[in-house]
């Protein structure tokens, strides 16, 4: 998202405030300045802006060799018409490319929001007279905010994050709630995570009325609950696809990859090593190595 930092902090700090108010406990965590070249998905971003940039100036060149072109010759009223709609079109897409080729984070962006968390109208406040809700001081990842956000759940410091990056529910555990849709206001919000058991023990926490309008939708290949080690529910996000590596192993989807890979890696080890994620990860991984032609290094790197 592109923008002053003072523009989206006030704007974050807001959004927290909402949540503060309901008695939540929020813990801000950002994205470090310094992104991880090994995700293909960053450079595939990066790349994207330079050909939004390219193609931003290609339009802008072509609209003003049009306007030229109509400045020099003789056209009737109709022509100069869808001329003149021609050059706005072009102008409108250089825009749009050039506005996006400049989304960048703000660099400051986490000095900024905690300037105003820190300034704002008593969004610290915890006060015994107040809903017990909090917001703590904003953290910056070393890189990046998902492995922090990980962190502070395996350090059972949070029970839930907002994010709509399923990567960190799948690399989290079971027991992480991630509230993927988080601003939709009346129409509610989605939280997923890769264990049912944990949804349905979240509800008992809620008011009798809240549980009503709750609705739980079972996964159509629930292949990560009950999978404990967080190396192997990495690997195999990979093969399915992730940041890492956005295709995936071609053919690979969550059904395939049990049915196809993980059900028969098992059958060719022994029985008593069938249940050992360890030797599981092992044998995943030769193949993820093979059939996603990624350095092993590459891959090991990304793991938890």
């Amino acid at each position: 998202v592109g923008g002053k930092s003072t523009t989206k902090s006030a704007a974050v700090a807001a959004y927290f405030l909402n949540w503060k108010d309901t008695g939540i406990k929020v813990h801000p965590v950002v994205d470090g300045n310094t992104r991880p070249n090994a995700k293909k998905a960053t450079c595939d971003r990066q790349a994207n802006r330079q050909r939004d940039c390219i193609n931003s100036y290609v339009l802008l060149k072509e609209a003003n060799k049009l306007k030229r072109d109509l400045a020099a010759g003789s056209f009737s009223a109709e022509e100069m018409t869808e001329w003149n709609k021609v050059i706005k079109k072009k102008e409108e897409q250089c825009s749009k490319k050039l506005t996006r080729s400049q989304q960048l984070w703000p660099v400051d962006f986490a000095q900024a929001l905690e300037k105003e968390l820190v300034n704002g109208a008593g969004l610290r406040s915890c006060d015994s007279d107040s809903s017990g809700g909090f917001i703590g001081a904003v953290l910056e990842a070393t890189y990046e905010a998902d492995y922090a956000i990980i962190g502070r759940f395996v350090n059972k410091e949070i029970v839930a994050a907002l994010t709509s990056d399923s990567n960190i529910a799948i690399q989290a555990g079971d027991g992480l709630h991630c509230i993927k849709k988080f601003t939709e206001g009346k129409d509610g919000m989605t939280i997923i995570c890769t264990c049912k058991a944990t949804l349905v023990a979240m509800m008992k926490h809620l008011p009798v009325e809240s549980k009503m309008r709750v609705e739980i939708k079972d996964a159509a290949c629930p292949i990560f609950e009950g999978v404990r080690s967080r190396k192997l529910r990495a690997l195999m996000m990979v093969a399915c696809g992730c940041d890492v590596y956005p295709t995936g192993i071609s053919g690979v989807a969550p059904k395939s990859l049990k049915k196809g890979y993980l059900d028969k890696l098992k059958l060719k080890m022994p029985e008593y090593d069938r249940t050992d994620e360890h030797k599981i990860y092992n044998a995943l991984f030769d193949m993820v190595v093979m059939k996603a032609k990624l350095d092993a290094n590459v891959i090991d790197t990304n793991m938890m």
